[in-house]
């Protein structure tokens, strides 16, 4: 696994495509570099809020993406394609499953059974439209505080508290009647983005977890 922070680095020393975690590990995206070597980090920044964005100057940490260079540099591009197809509010915010989110021409599907994403649900949909599979979901607990997190987002969403604004009625309770009930965190799905052979267990991921978060001192987030 190959991990560093801010300042450890140059920018012309990054692989094609990193998980880039920020916040105090509460929100995560995909740093991807571009064919004029500048990276840049795509993320689900709330409500129909897909975002391509300079790399940011503070973060928590970032994880490269571990597969060939060859096939680092195609995801890249893809996340590119990702971006170009779902830059107009295609992607709205929501707890659903991440499979079959995008087509192979990243197109989002957009069907009842896709609701909606998160930060890191979003990178797990963008990587597995490639063909990059990073987490084995069967293998996935519903955790004690899942079910507090999930009511919080439904309460945000409801607010207007997440970045997009309000959502219409409609989808609101699409969300609350979404068949998604356990939470993959985005500090998770920055540790799945450095193991070798993908899709990984939950225990393998948590293990690494554990690493990275005592490597950068970083406390378990909520």
């Amino acid at each position: 696994m190959v991990a560093f922070g801010p300042g450890e680095k140059s920018n012309s020393d990054i692989a094609p495509v990193a998980v880039l975690l920020m916040r105090h590990a509460r929100h995560v995206g995909i740093l991807h570099v571009r064919s004029d070597l500048n990276p840049v980090f795509l993320h689900l920044a709330g409500h129909n809020a897909l975002k391509s964005e300079p790399m940011p100057d503070n973060f928590d940490f970032l994880v490269e993406l571990n597969v060939p260079i060859e096939r680092a540099v195609n995801v890249a591009a893809f996340c590119r394609l990702i971006w170009a197809r779902n830059r107009q509010g295609q992607v709205p915010y929501g707890m659903t499953t991440f499979e079959g989110y995008f087509r192979a021409d990243a197109t989002a599907v957009g069907d009842p059974g896709h609701v909606g994403l998160t930060c890191a649900t979003f990178i797990l949909a963008a990587f597995k439209a490639f063909g990059v599979h990073l987490i084995n979901a069967e293998t996935w607990p519903k955790r004690e505080s899942d079910g507090p997190w999930r009511l919080n987002i439904i309460y945000l969403l409801e607010e207007g508290a997440i970045t997009g604004g309000v959502p219409s009625k409609e989808h609101l309770e699409a969300v609350r009647n979404s068949n998604m009930d356990f939470r993959i965190k985005p500090v998770e799905v920055a540790a799945a983005a450095g193991i070798a052979q993908p899709p990984a267990d939950f225990s393998a991921i948590r293990e690494q977890v554990e690493i990275l978060l005592s490597r950068f001192k970083i406390p378990e987030p909520f």
